[in-house]
């Protein structure tokens, strides 16, 4: 992972045993990247400050020291180095060529002929009237843009990259890349659904894209997003502007995952490309 094991990602840590700069010694902050050519974790301290530090240099505090399997979910929100790789070198460069014309869908997909319609046949009565209005024109509402909206003008501008399972689209993963000053990340995430109890979420997975591709999956454009997923977009945003239950965020490796790794979870997505696959209620808690 583009982590080292010791400092997970998103980890709480304290520095110690600076020299340069020993005024920083004592403070607390969060791992956030990993530069692999300096071998320097990325932190951002609460201070404000942001520093390259080396592992000797950082120790995990004791109130917020994760389980193995916490550590291991926080790791894998960071892909394998390469991860955004179109190349056969493993170089870390985005995709700029349009894809190649998406094979047409062959009709044995488990998501033909899906939309918004099926959350509505599961809705209860309070969550229908949240939705169509309670005869006062009060309805369902949200101030951001839909997923469809969102989604395919992100792929357009190369800030997302789509893979489906063609030609029976019923797999759809996402994936960014996110660049600050400390480093680089890749997030990558599935989308899941069940269309009889009306729920939506979304999975994080460490899949790079040579992994994606030896699944099957294939590399497609925003209109083939819009014209394949369109049905699935608008089921997932119903599910996303009714919230939770009906719409979570997941992660593979721990399908329990307690609500602060969940939390992790929205935080980064938050600070990414992903930021519009949050419900409102997560969207709000991470505006900051």
């Amino acid at each position: 992972y583009s982590m080292p094991p010791a400092i997970p990602a998103g980890a709480r840590v304290e520095v110690h045993g600076l020299s340069a700069k020993p005024e920083h010694n004592g403070k607390l902050g969060r791992a956030v990247s990993y530069d692999h050519n300096r071998e320097r974790v990325g932190v951002h301290l609460d201070s404000g400050d942001r520093l390259l530090l080396r592992v000797a240099n950082l120790r995990l505090t004791q109130d917020e020291l994760p389980a193995h399997k916490e550590k291991a979910v926080f790791a894998q929100m960071f892909s394998k180095p390469g991860a955004l790789s179109s190349e056969a070198d493993g170089s870390a460069a985005e995709p700029t060529a349009p894809p190649p014309p998406a094979p047409p869908r062959d009709g044995s997909g488990s998501w033909d002929d899906l939309d918004e319609q099926q959350v509505m046949l599961s809705l209860s009565e309070e969550e229908a009237r949240a939705v169509v209005g309670d005869g006062a024109g009060a309805t369902l509402s949200s101030s951001t843009p839909s997923l469809e909206a969102a989604l395919s003008s992100a792929v357009r501008r190369n800030e997302l990259t789509a893979f489906a399972n063609a030609p029976r689209y019923d797999r759809l993963v996402l994936s960014c890349k996110r660049t600050d000053t400390l480093g680089d990340a890749t997030y990558t995430v599935e989308a899941g659904l069940d269309a009889f109890d009306g729920l939506g979420w979304w999975t994080t997975t460490d899949r790079t894209h040579a992994d994606l591709a030896s699944d099957g999956f294939v590399r497609i454009g925003a209109e083939a997003l819009v014209a394949e997923y369109g049905g699935v977009m608008r089921f997932l945003e119903l599910c996303r502007r009714l919230g939770p239950p009906r719409y979570t965020m997941k992660t593979a490796l721990d399908p329990e995952a307690k609500p602060h790794v969940i939390a992790v979870v929205e935080r980064l997505c938050a600070a990414s490309a992903l930021r519009c696959l949050l419900s409102c209620e997560a969207a709000a808690a991470h505006a900051s």
